[in-house]
């Protein structure tokens, strides 16, 4: 009787101890958070993937990269006005009396025209507008034109044209129109081997074209080849 007792009061024990370790386990005591909290140790070990030098400076690489392609865009992107495929429209000021014009100075020009340095009956170093003219008189098609908006603001204009020496032709009369607000100003017929001045009235003009063209009367025009007109010398009063 005496081993019998002490086996049950050995069987009752087992099951308060176990009874009181599986009540912490669902409770939600201190001391049951303290067990489950990280460690200082794996706090540190967990933050330092993001804290890796390698990683760290992929993003920075990236960003300045990024940033400098605008700067180079800008850098690449021409001035208004300095090419001659530019088809913003120029209108003239005031203060570009007694100035030798350039191409950009132009309305619109087209990409027949060029500025480069010539020789025009035997004057060598010429710099001008230069464009291939390959039309026999004014046909359907327009001829070849260089147009200025003077906003009614000048008096004259003056300014050379020939025909370059290495033109492809050396046998085509070169014919050059001026017409103001639509109406005829001067025409000139220039052989090859010669230079001719122009001196315009452009007072109450806005708009003036030149006009470049082959003359028609002479014999065989559409098969004597082009001719390369240069216009220079361009000055406003």
């Amino acid at each position: 009787m005496k081993k019998l007792f002490l086996g049950r009061t050995t069987g009752v024990s087992v099951l308060l101890a176990a009874g009181i370790l599986v009540f912490p386990a669902c409770g939600s005591s201190p001391e049951a958070n303290e067990e489950t909290a990280p460690t200082a140790s794996e706090v540190a070990t967990s933050a330092s993937p993001s804290t890796s030098p390698s990683e760290s400076a992929e993003p920075q690489t990236s960003t300045s990269s990024l940033s400098a392609s605008p700067t180079e865009s800008n850098n690449d992107t021409p001035l208004a006005g300095s090419s001659a495929s530019s088809t913003d429209g120029t209108v003239l000021r005031p203060d570009q009396k007694g100035k030798n014009l350039t191409l950009s100075e132009f309305f619109s020009p087209t990409n027949t025209w060029a500025e480069n340095r010539y020789s025009v009956a035997g004057e060598t170093d010429v710099s001008g507008i230069a464009g291939e003219i390959d039309q026999c008189g004014i046909t359907y098609n327009s001829p070849e034109k260089l147009e200025l908006r003077l906003a009614n603001s000048f008096d004259q204009l003056s300014f050379k044209a020939g025909q370059a020496d290495q033109s492809e032709s050396s046998k085509q009369t070169l014919v050059v129109r001026a017409v103001g607000n639509g109406n005829q100003i001067d025409i000139q017929r220039i052989p090859f081997n010669k230079i001719q001045e122009f001196t315009l009235d452009v007072s109450d003009v806005n708009a003036l074209e030149l006009e470049f063209l082959l003359d028609e009367d002479v014999t065989d025009c559409n098969r004597l080849g082009k001719t390369t007109a240069v216009v220079w010398d361009i000055e406003l009063q």
